[in-house]
């Protein structure tokens, strides 16, 4: 047989992304009426309007964390906060996720479980000036509604019908900082995103700062920072951002450029301007990916460095060259290490790869990955087809590749 050339790319599309994206062309089904749902936190009993994504699961999910700035207990960014919910339901459901819009206390659907945030620090700052308002804001951010948060998390995770390794946190404005506080404390939360975290307080509050500052630094989940440039404020974002990329953390900065007139406006951008965000956020979202391998002690998450640690070991390749991770739809050929890809570091890569599949029995199971000319490869004599995703678990476990 001829020598050839090759190049290593997934057939079909892979279904273990946090959530799967729908194409530009299709037209989202509107969701079905929400489920009311009760969450525990505490001795309360919170609300909630849950939608599921249409199909037989288990489905990624996402918790969403309101604001808490609006004069009284039914709205929130200018909308009833029942509308605000519907407003964004349909956006996360048809990218296949279930979405959980949590009232936390105090407000909306949970008003009758505790008094309105705002009119607590209201009578704070009446009674004793505004330092003790901030002082009860900071309490209130990381102690009462950040329970209220971390118990619509659990609550997701043993609802059926929910994938429990694929559940992301976003929030808005206060719950934006919530969000953030949740995935310092909870590492199997796969992505956090924000939507104006903290504009309204960065500056006034050194306290806040300093504890979103520490969260970050803590935490291990990816984190989206979203902003529009008329937002009250872009600093925390910026603050955020600065610090993650110090410390070499996953993260994105986004800042969108100024919606409507006036800074409430911007601070609104996650319900108002959904077209600009919704590629951005669900990209973000969908590469978060979960892969598992069967443990001693039952299934574990497998990240992407795991999976090419392990294909070293097996392999006896060395960590300096580089392995093929897999996600979104095809092969990322990227350095374990701290070595910057580039073609001869592929091409050697591609090498390996190719000695270790030569002789190896080959066959066509679940989603497949296979070798196709490519001029930049090195020549080989025979095209191999191998299990890969579905399979990736079996191999691990010491099945490999058949």
């Amino acid at each position: 047989m001829s020598a050839l050339r090759f190049c290593v790319f997934v057939l079909l599309t892979p279904c273990w992304a946090v959530g799967q994206s729908v194409p530009p062309a299709s037209q989202p089904t509107p969701p079905s009426a929400p489920e009311t749902v009760v969450v525990p936190s505490g001795n309360l009993r919170l609300k909630g309007f849950l939608w599921r994504p249409a199909g037989p699961g288990p489905s990624a999910a996402v918790l969403f964390a309101h604001g808490s700035g609006s004069t009284d207990a039914a709205h929130t960014s200018g909308f009833a906060i029942t509308q605000a919910a519907e407003i964004l339901a349909p956006v996360f459901v048809k990218h296949g996720y279930a979405f959980l819009y949590l009232f936390r206390r105090g407000q909306g659907l949970s008003a009758d479980q505790a008094p309105f945030m705002q009119d607590l620090l209201q009578r704070e700052k009446i009674a004793h000036g505004d330092e003790a308002r901030k002082r009860l804001q900071f309490r209130l951010l990381t102690t009462d509604h950040l329970d209220d948060v971390n118990a619509g998390s659990t609550f997701l995770k043993n609802l059926p019908g929910i994938d429990t390794h694929r559940i992301a946190i976003a929030g808005h404005s206060f719950g934006g900082q919530l969000a953030i506080l949740a995935a310092e404390g909870d590492s199997t939360l796969r992505a956090a995103v924000t939507f104006g975290a903290a504009a309204g307080s960065w500056e006034d509050s050194p306290a806040i700062r300093e504890r979103l500052l520490t969260a970050v630094h803590k935490s291990t989940v990816p984190l989206m920072l979203l902003h529009a440039a008329n937002d009250y404020s872009t600093t925390p974002g910026k603050a955020l951002n600065a610090e993650l990329t110090k410390l070499g953390k996953t993260h994105i900065l986004k800042i969108y450029p100024p919606f409507g007139h006036t800074p409430d406006d911007g601070h609104n951008l996650v319900y108002t301007a959904i077209d600009e965000w919704e590629p951005d956020v669900f990209g973000f979202l969908d590469q978060r990916q979960t892969l598992r391998y069967p443990g001693k002690s039952g299934p574990k998450l497998a990240t992407d460095s795991y999976l090419a640690e392990r294909f070293f070991q097996r392999r006896a390749l060395r960590r300096e060259q580089l392995c093929p991770v897999f996600r979104d739809m095809h092969v990322v050929l990227k350095p374990h290490s701290k070595l910057a890809p580039d073609v001869n570091s592929r091409l050697i890569a591609e090498r390996h790869i190719r000695s270790q599949l030569r002789g190896i029995s080959t066959h066509q199971v679940g989603p497949l990955v296979t070798i196709h000319p490519d001029p930049m490869a090195q020549p080989m004599s025979e095209v191999f087809v191998v299990r890969t995703i579905s399979s990736v678990s079996d191999y691990f476990a010491g099945g490999g590749v058949h």
